[in-house]
């Protein structure tokens, strides 16, 4: 009798060394359900730099302390032309600042606030040389949203065009332009995206002689 329980008795002890095996192994591959792989956040957008298609509010831009660098960058055929950036708003007096365009980009630094009520013009040079070619940056021709894509052709349809800047609290405003020039005489140019404005529009035929009134 004790002789025919011997198989049963080895089977047991062979089913339990292989369990045990099994537990350990178990163990250390850290089995069981894997845990859900979480995903990457998404990048948040700088809150110091970017294009500025939204508009501030006037008082958080005239209460910034600090400086603003905008930088424009033209696609176009305008290398060497001329940009000015004018505050005719400024407390103190009318303030602008100048630069070059080089390799399609340009940029001006100014105190934060005086970028509220601020337009930009692009003048033509030939042979480095300042001409008569002058041109009023539209902001935004009548009817564009901010931040809406502007074409040559939105131009030429409105009657009447916006260049006052609502301005920004962005330590870096990058400011993407379009402009329109044949041997360094410039014929147009705005932003595109739109951006938010202020003040009275101007006559879209008068881009090349007009001041805005950006109060």
């Amino acid at each position: 009798m004790h002789e025919s329980r011997t198989p049963f008795i080895i089977g047991a002890i062979v089913f339990a060394v292989i369990f045990a095996i099994g537990a350990i192994l178990l163990a250390q591959t850290g089995g069981g359900t894997a845990a859900p792989v979480t995903p990457s956040p998404t990048p948040t957008p700088s809150a110091t730099e970017g294009t500025p298609t939204e508009a501030p509010k006037k008082e958080d831009v005239e209460s910034d302390e600090g400086t603003t660098v905008v930088e424009l960058r033209f696609t176009g055929e305008c290398e060497g032309c001329l940009v000015t950036a004018r505050q005719t708003n400024s407390p103190d007096s009318e303030q602008e600042f100048t630069a070059t365009i080089t390799e399609s980009v340009t940029q001006v630094e100014l105190p934060t606030p005086n970028t509220y009520g601020l337009y930009f013009e692009v003048r033509g040079t030939t042979g480095g040389v300042e001409n008569d070619s002058r041109q009023l940056v539209v902001l935004s021709p009548k009817g564009a949203d901010p931040g809406s894509a502007v074409s040559a052709a939105d131009l030429e349809k409105a009657d009447e065009v916006r260049a006052c800047w609502a301005g920004t609290t962005l330590d870096t405003a990058v400011v993407e332009l379009k402009v329109t020039a044949n041997d360094g005489e410039v014929s147009a140019a705005w932003a595109d995206p739109a951006l938010p404005t202020v003040g009275k529009a101007v006559a879209a035929n008068r881009t090349a002689t007009a001041s805005p009134d950006c109060a």
